[in-house]
């Protein structure tokens, strides 16, 4: 059974299409989909990296402290979770009427998978990992080449952020200790045994 999103908490959240089918065909999807996550996750889930690829997506969020929730969620705790599902939804929404496949079943293979990211090594880790994710599919030969991640408003002040930069460069002790770390990384390509493994 799926874990629950709590308040206070930080969470990797990742999802794929259906059958391992590319449900972001181009740019403008991938464009909506942020645009989309922009929109759900204003409050209580608040995004803190992301990484959009043909076939899935991950996001790594924060969901706000119970004494900053809105009052709706502060009494119902159970639909804090319900944002993800209502962007999900969304997006599946928009995919089946530009390809013409209204009911024709389903857009993403589940309900969204959860990960609860705890320990401060992990956080900086899952940051790493998913900002690296273009890499790690073949799509670029370095990360820093891939567009729809969220690596670009972190190395970059002047790229109109989709996440909460500020919260995800304190967690490194700052902007010039998270360019310094991830140097550290890309050099390496992740193949020192530190990134996830998940499989897709």
């Amino acid at each position: 059974m799926p874990i629950k999103i709590e308040p206070g908490k930080r969470y990797h959240i990742y999802n794929r299409g259906v059958f391992r089918q590319t449900i972001f065909r181009d740019d403008d999807d991938r464009i909506r989909f942020l645009d989309m996550m922009k929109r759900y996750l204003r409050g209580p889930i608040h995004p803190l990296a992301y990484a959009v690829m043909p076939n899935h997506f991950h996001l790594y969020v924060y969901v706000d402290k119970v004494d900053d929730l809105d009052p709706f969620y502060r009494n119902k705790p159970s639909a804090i979770g319900n944002t993800i599902g209502h962007l999900c939804n969304a997006y599946a929404k928009y995919f089946r009427y530009k390809y013409k496949s209204i009911g024709e079943g389903a857009v993403f293979q589940s309900p969204f998978k959860r990960v609860e990211v705890a320990e401060p090594a992990y956080r900086r880790n899952i940051v790493h990992y998913i900002n690296a994710n273009g890499y790690h599919h073949g799509m670029v030969n370095d990360p820093e080449d891939y567009r729809f991640t969220s690596l670009q408003e972190l190395l970059f002040p002047c790229v109109t952020p989709y996440i909460n930069v500020e919260k995800v460069l304190a967690d490194f002790g700052g902007e010039a200790a998270f360019k310094a770390e991830w140097q550290r990384v890309r050099r390496k390509k992740g193949l020192n045994g530190q990134w996830e493994d998940i499989v897709y």
